[in-house]
This record gives structure tokens, sequence and C-alpha cells, in this order.
């Protein structure tokens, strides 16, 4: 998903499940599909559910395109549960998080 010296997205891992410990306290239900958009059309989709043992989520990648450069800032993030309910998130290039 990029060039790994990007220090956005060396935190990107750390955002994702930021927001989704939040939806999972707002009582969101899984499963969860997280999509990651910046403003050049760069995309990253993924659906996190439990595992076969219940303990813990597992990701599986939906959707992915990049754009050259990959992604620029700043980056939008949404989380959609099963029943519709969605978060979005804003990550600026210096790694602050605003949710909406």
């Amino acid at each position: 998903m990029g060039n790994s010296a990007d220090p956005i997205l060396l935190n990107l891992a750390a955002k994702i499940t930021e927001a989704i410990n939040a939806c999972l306290q707002r009582g969101m239900k899984l499963p969860f599909v997280v999509a990651i958009v910046g403003p050049n059309s760069s995309v990253f989709c993924l659906r996190y559910n439990k595992d076969e043992a219940g303990d813990t989520l597992e990701a599986t990648a939906l959707a992915e395109h990049g754009e050259p450069g990959d992604f620029a800032s700043p980056i939008n993030m949404m989380v959609v549960d099963q029943t519709g309910e969605a978060v979005r998130a804003t990550i600026t290039r210096e790694g602050l998080t605003t949710y909406h």
C-alpha cells in the first residue's frame, strides 16, 4: 500500500485501529468496511470481521488503487458497519485525526 517511508502511511495502521476501536465503543456492529481515500484518487478498502475463533479482528483487502505519489493528504477514512452507520475521519499530513 505504498512507500513505507511516508510518515502518513507508517501511522495509517494505527489510525485504522483507533477508528475501529472508536466504532466498537459507539456500539457499531461488525463487520466493518473501511475505505481510505486520498485527494489524488488513491483508494484502499478493507473488510474487518472477527476471525474464525472469534478472538481478534481479521482484515480482508477488498479494493486498492494507487495513483503516482501514492496517498496524498489529507486522507479521508470512512468506517461503515453492517447496519449502515458510518463514521468519517480526516488524517492530516501531521498525523492529526479529526472525526466527523
